[in-house]
């Protein structure tokens, strides 16, 4: 990888992922004979993503992630999505996904899988990435943060909030991390609950389909 990584997770996320903890990268679509209910889901959340934004990544991944990044359960690395082995399980995953929920870590899932729903949290870091374009951005992994700010100070303009912390934590505690994270969990919470997601979730949405939703 050789860079830093948006990601997700119960204990602090992909942010800053230590490469030298993560081993056996494999493509994921390359599984799909011995874990077909695993790549599907997030190949629907891929489709999903395409038909909405024309977006998709470079290549879907699996890998080992070990240390103290052990609890990641996926990351973008700016071309690609990448799940933790650990939880390249639907059931872990599920599992993993909702004891983070019951604890305020991250958004409702609704009727989505827990794959679907951190699928979908990786792809708002890649909208994020292409919003930088739309807006004159440099685009690339070290500017998602500067057009996450953008997109969520725009967006608290629609809320009744006197900060982008405060508007955050309506979503999840981790989308208190960063202005990053915060455009990612609402991406989550927005594909997995629609119109039933967070206020602060949708508004941050609208900002980003003004910028690059299809027309």
């Amino acid at each position: 990888m050789g860079r830093g990584s948006s990601g997700i997770g119960r204990f602090g996320g992909g942010g800053g992922l230590n490469p030298a903890n993560v081993s056996n990268v494999e493509e994921m679509i390359s599984q799909r004979e011995t874990n077909r209910s695993a790549v599907d889901q997030v190949l629907r959340v891929s489709q999903d993503m395409y038909d909405r934004y024309g977006a998709q990544t470079a290549e879907f991944q699996t890998a080992d992630i070990k240390g103290k990044d052990a609890n990641t359960l996926a990351y973008y690395d700016g071309a690609n999505i990448t799940v933790n082995n650990a939880y390249f399980d639907p059931a872990q995953m599920d599992s993993a996904y909702d004891r983070s929920v019951s604890d305020g870590f991250h958004p409702g899932r609704g009727d989505k899988t827990g794959l679907e729903a951190v699928a979908a949290h990786e792809f708002g870091h890649l909208l994020t990435d292409r919003v930088a374009t739309a807006m004159g951005l440099k685009s690339g992994l070290g500017n998602i943060d500067a057009a996450a700010t953008k997109i969520v100070t725009e967006a608290k303009a629609a809320t009744s909030h006197r900060g982008v912390v405060q508007m955050a934590a309506k979503i999840s505690r981790y989308a208190t991390h960063s202005n990053a994270e915060a455009v990612a969990e609402a991406a989550s919470d927005y594909w997995c609950n629609g119109n039933n997601a967070k206020a602060e979730s949708i508004a941050i949405m609208n900002v980003v389909n003004k910028y690059i939703g299809k027309k």
